[in-house]
């Protein structure tokens, strides 16, 4: 299931970005620079890690060009802290950051319905500490291993214009580890992830 979806986002998004190229000669449009204006936003993503439910908690913000691309850096945490069974972890624990940057790409962002094609790169960071608070009460850096590893995520949202100023999106991406940074202590081997997205858009999207 996994694979068809993944297949699925890389087929759409490239056959937009193909379509983008034939239709204009620059990456802003064969007129130049038209509009621009800014966004920030935030969203919920959904996977499964090791075989257990986890969600992150992603902020994002960015420069926005001829309303159809948006520039930017993000940032994400997950909001649980998960104890998988499928790895050999006795009284452990699993929690993630991410930060890194972005490129959207939106076909017809004038149309009050239309698609998203974003492009997340950066570092995702995996920490494993001891959650036995009760033995380690006065030890809040309890770190037993952490690991860095390089991601790349594409993905497709459809996405909602609900007001001139706001924005809504949901939908599909799948996120890649592509190499390890740095790993200190134990650290169970990379895992990529399927995320369901949902979110909101708040900014001036077309300054004249």
């Amino acid at each position: 299931m996994k694979k068809i979806i993944v297949a699925l986002i890389m087929l759409i998004s490239s056959t937009a970005f193909a379509q983008s190229e034939t239709e204009t000669k620059t990456l802003i449009g064969s007129g130049g620079l038209e509009s621009w204006g800014f966004a920030v936003g935030t969203g919920l993503q959904a996977a499964q890690v090791y075989g257990e439910n986890t969600f992150f908690l992603q902020f994002k913000a960015g420069v926005v060009l001829n309303e159809a691309w948006t520039f930017g850096a993000l940032a994400g945490f997950s909001l649980n802290e998960i104890r998988p069974t499928t790895l050999s972890l006795t009284n452990q624990e699993l929690d993630f950051h991410m930060y890194g940057a972005f490129v959207e790409y939106r076909i017809k962002p004038n149309s009050l319905l239309h698609i998203a094609f974003p492009l997340n790169l950066g570092v995702f960071e995996t920490d494993i500490d001891d959650f036995d608070y009760a033995e380690n009460a006065n030890d809040w850096d309890d770190y037993n291993a952490e690991d860095y590893q390089f991601f790349v995520e594409p993905g497709v949202n459809l996405e909602l214009n609900l007001h001139k100023y706001v924005r809504l999106y949901t939908g599909a991406s799948y996120r890649i580890q592509t190499g390890s940074i740095y790993s200190r202590g134990v650290t169970p081997a990379a895992e990529n992830q399927l995320l369901w997205n949902i979110g909101m858009k708040v900014g001036i999207f077309n300054f004249q």
